[in-house]
């Protein structure tokens, strides 16, 4: 090799690490609160409860009052029919009342099983009510009158035990 190919690949060569650790030098000086990202990684590292309020304000986006810090259970597998239906109108009318967060449907062993979110007091009393008449218990009543009254055989049983 002569001397300026091997100068023009040292400087190539040099050129790659300055960036890097001037960037690093940066990193250092980065406030913890610069990132919402680097909040869960740090909080995941730590082995802690998850918490889904950093960087989210604490009023309620429907109702406009100050929400309330809680622990909930994070819940793994498949969703039953009334937790389906729940999931597609509790953005509408009870964003902030569940008192659970869904974990999506594959488990394994190590997952988080708590973590701490936004809780709204008249959000929760909507969805309370909300599951009081649509349980799974409820719908399937539903269904079986519905079924009752559409078939003329099945008219003459008694829908009010």
């Amino acid at each position: 090799m002569i001397l300026p190919e091997i100068f023009t690949q040292v400087i190539l060569l040099s050129s790659l690490f300055v960036p890097l650790s001037e960037h690093n030098a940066n990193m250092d000086k980065m406030p913890e609160s610069q990132s919402e990202e680097y909040q869960l990684v740090k909080e995941l590292l730590d082995n802690t409860t998850p918490d889904y309020t950093v960087s989210r304000g604490s009023k309620c986006s429907l109702h406009s009052l100050e929400m309330n810090k809680t622990e909930v259970d994070i819940v793994y597998g498949l969703r039953n029919e009334s937790e389906l239906r729940e999931m597609g109108i509790d953005y509408k009318s009870f964003p902030n009342g569940r008192d659970y967060i869904s974990g999506g449907c594959v488990v394994w062993s190590g997952m988080d099983v708590k973590a701490i979110i936004y809780l709204c007091a008249s959000c929760v009393e909507v969805r309370n009510k909300w599951l009081e008449k649509n349980s799974m218990e409820q719908i399937w009543d539903d269904r079986v009158r519905k079924m009752i009254l559409s078939d003329p055989s099945l008219r003459r049983i008694d829908l009010n035990p």
